[in-house]
């Protein structure tokens, strides 16, 4: 555990393994940042209501109180996650606007039409296989709102069976490649589902990615693989959505 000073999270989070020493998914991370960061933007944060959904060491939610904001909840499965994130909240002054939990996704604890905004970064291809989730994500969120999670996509075949191999996505952590079809299935409920794709040869780059400095010819094959992105799948969304193995996926209620 570590004090966080303004930019540090989005520092460690939010910046792409080509130019620095960040996580694989940062530049998907930062971009996710921002569309939570936009949904918040000119709202009073002493009104908005904020859900952390699978919060784990509860970093974002700690991060969002520091933007300012005053209602900020945050469940888990993990109590031990739950734990430090309440310990991160207290050591930066915060007790009293992170309020995280220890809750199951099929139950949760909190009352009918209750959020503003719901975000969640890598936990719906955990939760997406039970039920009860999307009628218990549904219920929560005030009518209008938004949930936003950052997320694996499965539409691809051969990038579900890199996964299968290089994730170890053979059932033991549970992990699940959320295809367009599955997400379509889960979120019937809400009023609309878009889906923002990202990474087809960029993919490769799980082959390359180290953790700590990348070498110098880590950084140049992982910027090479994300300009053919770029200048290619990318510029075509039909494609993108089809190929590309990370996403942002957006839920209205």
């Amino acid at each position: 555990m570590r004090r966080y000073s303004p930019g540090d999270y989005e520092r460690e989070v939010a910046t792409p393994s080509y130019l620095d020493h960040s996580g694989v998914s940062g530049d998907v991370n930062a971009v996710f940042l921002a569309r939570v960061s936009a949904l918040v933007r000119g709202r009073d944060p002493s009104a908005v209501r904020i859900l952390d959904y699978g919060c784990g060491m509860g970093k974002m939610s700690v991060y969002l109180a520091q933007q300012g904001f005053r209602n900020v909840y945050g469940f888990d499965l993990s109590r031990v996650g739950v734990a430090f994130g309440r310990e991160l909240a207290e050591l930066h002054g915060l007790s009293d606007h992170v309020h995280l939990a220890a809750m199951d996704a099929e139950a949760l604890g909190f009352p009918d039409d209750c959020f503003d905004l719901v975000f969640g970064k890598a936990v719906l291809h955990h939760t997406i296989k039970y039920a009860r989730t999307a009628r218990e994500l549904w219920r929560v969120m005030k009518p209008g709102a938004r949930a936003v999670f950052k997320e694996n996509l499965g539409n691809n075949p051969l990038l579900r069976l890199g996964r299968f191999y290089t994730m170890h996505l053979r059932g033991q952590h549970g992990d699940v490649n959320i295809t367009s079809k599955m997400l379509a299935q889960y979120a019937c409920r809400f009023s609309s589902v878009e889906v923002e794709a990202y990474h087809c040869f960029y993919m490769a780059k799980r082959l390359f990615w180290r953790a700590g400095e990348q070498a110098a010819w880590r950084k140049a094959t992982m910027r090479l693989l994300k300009w053919l992105d770029d200048h290619s799948v990318h510029r075509v969304p039909a494609l993108r959505e089809m190929l590309c193995g990370d996403a942002i996926f957006t839920l209205v209620k």
